[in-house]
């Protein structure tokens, strides 16, 4: 009577705890089905001078939505801008070239260029595969972009200064001279394929790495004047393959809802 007494008492703890495993995972199925909404935060921005510093002088700054369909896929759409390292793009003074000059004065040829400045706006479609917390994702964007790109050429005049005891040269604004200036602007629109992973932290966040290039097709308009004013106008297409953020361009932490 005591045996059976025993194993009646375990079999009703058995199924009580096969029922609550039962709910428990019913309420986690429900949580995730009204999860449909994903927005991300690309914070390689953050990271790129602690870790990544010698991969990439662009940052990408992005924000990203997803709208999750199933289990298996989901659409996003992101604004992204890439941004330069400022020194990158800046023609440094010693680079300068010394056309002539006298004891008392120089002339020097200095170039300028525009930030690397790019934004973006991207529709895409990705498919999941793997289980629990952590999944792999894979798909293409669609990129659509707008951006100019500014060039000049100047003879900047320099008068010799002596009066505080050493020699310096000061640059004479009134004297410069723009040689040459070009100014071009691009829409582009193209592909970005890539290829990532997702780790839930939480019910409500996550984290995710991606890695990915955009190739694109790119409409330039470009206006060219010289120091007499002649403008010279021309419009061509190129193809770009651009991997300038790095390999691994998306480390975003994301909110679920």
């Amino acid at each position: 009577m005591k045996k059976h007494t025993i194993i009646f008492v375990l079999f009703i703890t058995a199924m009580n705890a096969k029922a609550l495993e039962t709910k428990d995972n019913k309420d986690t199925a429900s949580i995730v089905k009204q999860i449909k909404n994903e927005i991300g935060v690309n914070v390689i921005p953050i990271l790129n001078p602690l870790i990544f510093a010698s991969t990439s002088n662009v940052n990408r700054f992005s924000v990203s939505y997803k709208r999750i369909l199933n289990d298996k896929s989901a659409l996003r759409f992101a604004l992204e801008l890439d941004l330069s390292d400022n020194s990158i793009y800046t023609h440094s003074n010693s680079s300068d070239t010394i056309l002539q000059g006298t004891d008392n004065s120089l002339i020097k040829q200095h170039e300028t260029y525009s930030n690397y400045f790019r934004p973006h706006f991207n529709l895409g479609f990705e498919r999941y595969f793997g289980k629990r917390k952590l999944e792999w994702f894979y798909g293409a964007d669609a990129v659509f972009s707008y951006y100019e790109n500014i060039y000049k050429k100047q003879n900047i005049n320099l008068d010799k200064d002596s009066t505080s005891g050493s020699v310096k040269w000061v640059e004479n604004n009134l004297l410069t001279e723009t040689v040459l200036s070009n100014k071009s602007t691009v829409i582009g629109f193209g592909i970005s394929p890539f290829l990532g992973a997702k780790y839930s932290l939480s019910k409500k966040f996550a984290i995710s790495v991606q890695a990915g290039a955009d190739i694109s097709i790119q409409m330039v308009n470009e206006t060219e004047i010289n120091k007499n004013h002649d403008i010279k106008k021309s419009r061509f297409t190129t193809f770009d393959f651009d991997e300038s953020t790095g390999l691994i361009n998306n480390i975003s932490i994301i909110y679920k809802f």
